[in-house]
């Protein structure tokens, strides 16, 4: 399960089309991104860039001058195009509802800009962020602090059927605050084939995020937990590469529609260092490989979640100006405007009947492939990455990585 709601507070081509290269720009964001948390953190990470990128976006519409440049290539906009950004979303956001026929996967998303009585929005950015980032636009008395949390908080509940409940506090709205501009992304998915409870056993997990491999026996005692560890064996989408010095798993959810795609470091080096070594390449190529192996498959059942403000990571990712006075969205708003915070909460729980969820250069890389006769075995009694994707047209709704089940 994974629920994923994302708070911005603002106080006063080529041969290429377009949607590659818009999934291209998130491929890119999502590794930046995790790549920076997984360095800067300890402890079980879950997040999801498209809902940050999406925010991101629409600041970018308003921003001028080095803040829009900053924001550009943050996002891995290309520079040719000075409108991808609100060319690009709309086809991708039309596609992130999800209902179909009998299938049991749900998969909702939906954005906010709540805007203060006392500001001021164009109104052609205000058409932009409607139409193009089918954002619902409402007007909130922030000077009414309770009543402006409680309705936000009502939102998120909502929108993530009551897995989170509050992402904002009284503290977090002043008198000065004008925008909020919220996203919230839900997924509900029913594994394809559902593991059996009855072979799920207990069994040890080493948390400590940077061995692997052979180097998972040396470890301190007090890095082993005990888990539910579920399995099965079949044929599954499935990949190993020796560049990266991983291997993958996809495990479709019931639709096909949604896969959950799980990475383990081939090395003896952890988790971490695999994903220092990731690039938006490698990452490209883990989604949307479509070769098939006989995997014998062991997961741990588990439950993460992180609340988190991202402004330092995006700092460091090279987003500076919209932070602080040299901000420039004089596109956004006749006032002088900045973000103040950017606020991101998430939970994913996955068992044996499957998952719930709230809140990619021309290189040469060696590519190992499988035999038929050959077994993957994927046995995750160690840290890893998790990925949420929506395998048409292969877009990473979720990222993370597990370093404790429990």
């Amino acid at each position: 399960m994974v629920f994923v709601y994302i708070v911005l507070a603002i106080i006063s081509l080529s041969g290429r089309t377009l949607s590659q290269t818009a999934i291209e720009s998130i491929d890119g964001f999502s590794v930046d991104l995790l790549k920076d948390t997984v360095e800067n953190g300890y402890g079980n990470i879950i997040m999801s860039p498209l809902s940050v990128s999406t925010l991101l976006g629409m600041v970018e519409v308003g921003a001028r001058g080095n803040s829009k440049e900053e924001l550009r290539q943050a996002l891995h906009y290309p520079s040719q195009n000075p409108k991808f950004g609100v060319d690009a979303y709309k086809g991708i956001l039309q596609g992130l509802t999800y209902r179909k026929g009998n299938s049991r996967s749900i998969l909702e998303f939906a954005t906010q800009l709540y805007m203060s009585y006392q500001e001021y929005l164009y109104s052609n950015y205000q058409n932009v962020i409607s139409n193009n980032y089918l954002a619902e636009i409402r007007k909130i008395n922030f000077q009414d602090v309770n009543l402006s949390v409680n309705t936000i908080n009502e939102m998120v509940k909502a929108a993530t059927k009551g897995k989170i409940t509050s992402i904002i506090d009284s503290g977090a709205i002043t008198p000065d605050t004008r925008l909020i501009l919220a996203n919230e992304i839900y997924f509900h998915g029913i594994w394809e084939r559902q593991f059996d409870k009855n072979r799920t056993t207990i069994e040890s997990f080493v948390t400590d995020p940077t061995v692997s491999g052979r180097a998972i026996q040396t470890v301190n005692p007090n890095q082993v937990i005990q888990v539910s560890m579920m399995q099965q064996a079949g044929s599954f989408i499935s990949g190993l590469d020796s560049e990266l010095r991983a291997k993958w798993v996809h495990l479709p959810f019931d639709n096909k529609e949604f896969s959950m795609v799980l990475v383990l470091p081939t090395d003896d080096n952890g988790i971490n260092e695999l994903a220092k070594r990731l690039t938006k390449e490698h990452l490209n190529r883990i989604i949307r490989t479509r070769s098939t192996h006989s995997v014998v498959l062991r997961v741990p059942r588990f439950k993460i979640s992180n609340q988190l403000s991202l402004v330092n990571s995006l700092k460091r990712l090279g987003v500076q100006d919209i932070f602080g006075p040299a901000a420039d969205l004089r596109d956004m708003s006749k006032n002088k405007v900045f973000v103040n915070n950017i606020l991101h909460k998430a939970e994913m729980e996955v068992n044996e009947e499957g998952s719930t969820a709230a809140a990619a250069s021309a290189v040469l890389v060696n590519t190992l492939s499988l035999s038929t006769s050959e077994d993957l075995i994927f046995y995750a009694n160690q840290p890893f990455l998790v990925f949420l994707i929506q395998n048409n047209p292969g877009i990473p709704l979720f990222v993370g990585r597990v370093t404790n089940p429990q």
